[in-house]
């Protein structure tokens, strides 16, 4: 099938990155001020330049395993699987850790919003752990049903987000109200790299979202450029600005700093924009973490350290339901395990980013020796794969109580990877009444051709039947117009339609679709017609009709009345309406039943 399916363009990795790193500046300015006070911009500023070099490694990231795996996939290739299943297990709590973050500070800026409110509690404590629990099962719930139109809010989020910033940024120049001090390095905590890189966390996400994307060349180039850009032009200098804040007004307001300072900038309105759109960018900062959570658990069920049932696609959804679900949990536990405390879950954060991220920034830097790398390039490389891990080690050196419960969870994690590799787990399952894989599994029951591999036939190709169900009806009108008009072929259709940010690493058909593929298949056999299969996996089934039509040749197209309810329609599109704007004037389009 060709690549580029229905699939996510620059634009759109952009968002999910900017919602992953740019969402950062809403909590990490209460934090970094904490462990280093006044010095805070320094680490942030210090830390800009090293960013960039980040954003380059990460494209080569994602250039080189686009099969998703990111960091992961490159600590297994240079370290071996033992490294590979370490950062993959630090990963999957670094996203974890993400949802819980995003969502305890998503809840922080709306309180912000409403000024003078403390509903959810001084501390993180009271009714803030259930409500931001609530929040994760919203979240879940979306990427359990591939809801549509997520991703393209996302953009709009974001880039209401970005213009915010801009705005107050421009606001502190012609009106002035706060009165950063220089910028100077002043004694700070042992933490303070450590919670310095969580401004740029987030970029983690991208590489693993490789599968989704149109292409590997330039989409992540091209986005990460752009999300340089914009973190860069603004990040520093809204810590700079927050750090010149009045004290009182530090240590009253820590959970929602930014919205605070576009208060004393421009005023109410300009604050209540920018915590409205600081909360709405944090929830898809957690939305998009819990889809990239999907992409690790494959690598590690790929390096047999995770179990295999967690990652099927959902027949009904055509999504990883389980995976979705068990990210959610993760979430949840560590956020009700912390009292959703935003400062505990920030260092641990710190913690599993430093230690997963760079892993996966050294392992490249060795792969780059071995692939002759010399010189000043390949020094800076290094030298901020060091910094990115001394920040852990200093996180850790400060809170040593936080790195052991981070260890304690990464245990489990390899608990669970022993039982697996062992083969245990699966024994224990299959002892489970109902959970018993089948004794005998039927793949490929029928031999079919994707997208990428049909060829135009343009003297036997008129007939295309797109239907998701085995509907005698619908075969019977393809074949009578096939007759009628002294074709011996019909081609048929199957679209395995996955949301874009959920596409599993190998793309295959599912059971339910080999089996729609094989019964419509003896069905047009039996109305003395030849079928000629395709299979095709996408974002949009409307769009891969259309790419099958161009492909084949076809002129009409014949799909069964939708079985869609009003609900999916609403989540999922309007096929039959998307299939019009998508296919050529002069193709015809049939409804039968």
């Amino acid at each position: 099938m060709p690549r580029g399916a229905g699939r996510i363009g620059w634009y759109l990795v952009w968002a999910v990155a900017f919602g992953s790193v740019g969402s950062s500046m809403y909590f990490v300015p209460g934090l970094l001020l904490q462990a280093a006070g006044s010095g805070a911009p320094a680490v942030v500023g210090l830390l800009s330049a090293a960013f960039l070099v980040l954003v380059m490694k990460e494209a080569e990231l994602t250039r080189r395993h686009p099969g998703g795996g990111g960091a992961v996939s490159q600590v297994r290739e240079v370290f071996g699987p033992a490294l590979g299943t370490l950062a993959g297990l630090l990963l999957l709590l670094d996203l974890a850790l993400t949802v819980a973050v995003s969502v305890v500070a998503g809840l922080g800026q709306l309180e912000g919003a409403m000024r003078g409110a403390d509903a959810l509690g001084p501390h993180g404590f009271g009714v803030l752990p259930l409500l931001a629990a609530v929040c994760i099962a919203g979240i879940v719930a979306l990427a359990v049903g591939g809801v549509r139109g997520v991703v393209p809010a996302g953009l709009g989020i974001g880039l209401v987000a970005l213009s915010l910033n801009g705005a107050v940024l421009l606001s502190a120049v012609v009106r002035g109200g706060v009165h950063p001090e220089p910028v100077v390095l002043t004694s700070f905590s042992r933490s303070s790299l450590g919670l310095g890189w969580l401004a740029f966390s987030g970029i983690e996400v991208c590489a693993l979202l490789s599968p989704a994307m149109k292409e590997w060349a330039s989409t992540p180039t091209r986005a990460l450029a752009a999300l340089g850009i914009a973190v860069l032009a603004t990040g520093p200098w809204l810590m700079w600005l927050i750090g010149g804040l009045p004290h009182d007004v530090l240590r009253a307001s820590s959970a929602h700093l930014l919205p605070e300072l576009a208060y004393q900038i421009g005023g109410f309105g300009l604050s209540l924009a920018v915590a409205v759109a600081g909360g709405g960018l944090l929830f898809f900062a957690a939305f998009a973490a819990i889809t990239a959570s999907y992409q690790v658990q494959l690598v590690l069920v790929e390096m047999r350290a995770w179990p295999a049932d967690a990652t099927p696609l959902s027949s009904r959804f055509q999504t990883p339901a389980r995976a979705v679900v068990l990210s959610g949990l993760i979430a949840a536990a560590v956020l009700v395990g912390t009292g959703a405390n935003i400062r505990t879950l920030g260092l641990l954060y710190a913690l599993a980013f430093s230690g997963s991220v760079g892993l996966g920034s050294l392992a490249l830097d060795v792969q780059r020796w071995r692939d002759g790398w010399r010189g000043v390039g390949f020094a800076v490389g290094a030298a901020i794969s060091l910094l990115l891990l001394a920040g852990g080690v200093g996180v850790a050196l400060a809170e040593p109580w936080l790195a052991v419960s981070l260890l304690g969870m990464v245990g489990v994690g390899g608990v669970i990877a022993g039982l697996v590799r062992s083969g245990y787990w699966d024994r224990a399952v299959a002892a489970i009444p109902g959970l018993a894989p089948p004794r005998e599994i039927v793949r490929n029951p029928v031999q079919f051709l994707t997208l990428s591999q049909v060829r135009e036939d343009p003297a036997d190709a008129g007939i295309l039947v797109a239907s998701r169900g085995a509907d005698p009806r619908v075969f019977r009108e393809a074949v009578d117009r096939a007759r009628q008009r002294g074709l011996l072929r019909v081609h048929l259709l199957y679209v395995d339609e996955v949301p874009g940010l959920l596409y599993p690493q190998v793309a295959e058909p599912s059971d339910e679709g080999l089996a729609v593929l094989a019964s419509s298949c003896r069905t047009i056999r039996q109305l003395g017609a030849e079928p000629v299969p395709l299979w095709a996996m996408s974002h949009s089934a409307a769009l891969s009709v259309a790419e099958a039509v161009r492909a084949c040749g076809c002129d009409t197209v014949i799909i069964g009345a939708t079985q869609r309810t009003v609900v999916w329609q609403a989540l999922r599109g309007r096929f039959v309406q998307d299939l019009k704007r998508a296919l050529p004037t002069h193709v015809r389009i049939t409804v039968v039943g």
